[in-house]
């Protein structure tokens, strides 16, 4: 079994609320804080540049959105919406007339293995700072194909390498996917540094 963390891709562009209030709406949706049936779709932009003076990003299908979700243009949802419809939810944006949809996972499942893993706690606080390594239970994991951990709900989105091959072949751009783990004890990696680009 191989398991990939969601990225966005270098060089294509990337979506940010329209009002400083949008990140803790969405960070609510994926704390579990607004039930899916309450949502109100979220002004969003596209940002054309990462700095004022940096080259123009390409507009790509699903533009990255900071976090443990996707985000899909009508005919990213079109090509994709088979693959995602078990593993959770398309909410609407509000994206200056251009039909862009949120899509949030829903299985949240405890597949971390905090003793083989490189965790980073805060000080004072068994609440996980960051991850250096990854190391999951397969057995939790089981049919998931897409899920998130409880420990990084709001930041990190897996997938296995079953999804990861789908979604390619549908061509969508704008998501890429970094090898965090394999089972194969022989597999030499590297993990958190082979990024398979879209």
């Amino acid at each position: 079994m191989l398991v990939y963390l969601t990225k966005g891709c270098h060089g294509w562009d990337f979506l940010n609320p329209c009002a400083p209030e949008g990140f803790s709406y969405k960070r609510d949706i994926l704390d579990g804080k607004v039930d899916v049936k309450d949502w109100v779709p979220l002004a969003v932009r596209r940002e054309e540049r990462s700095l004022a003076r940096s080259p123009r990003l390409r507009v790509s299908d699903s533009p990255w959105f900071h976090g443990a979700n996707l985000v899909l243009t009508e005919t990213a949802r079109d090509r994709t919406e088979s693959l995602l419809a078990p593993w959770g939810v398309f909410l609407p944006l509000d994206c200056a007339g251009e039909v862009l949809y949120f899509f949030l996972p829903t299985a949240v499942i405890p597949a971390l293995d905090h003793e083989a893993s490189e965790i980073e706690y805060f000080r004072d606080s068994k609440r996980v700072m960051a991850v250096r390594r990854y190391v999951f239970d397969p057995t939790v994991i089981g049919d998931h194909q897409m899920f998130r951990l409880p420990e990084r709900r709001r930041t990190d989105l897996f997938v296995t390498e079953g999804f990861r091959e789908a979604w390619l072949a549908t061509g969508v751009t704008g998501v890429g996917f970094e090898k965090v783990w394999s089972d194969d004890p022989t597999d030499p990696g590297p993990f958190h540094d082979d990024f398979n680009l879209v």
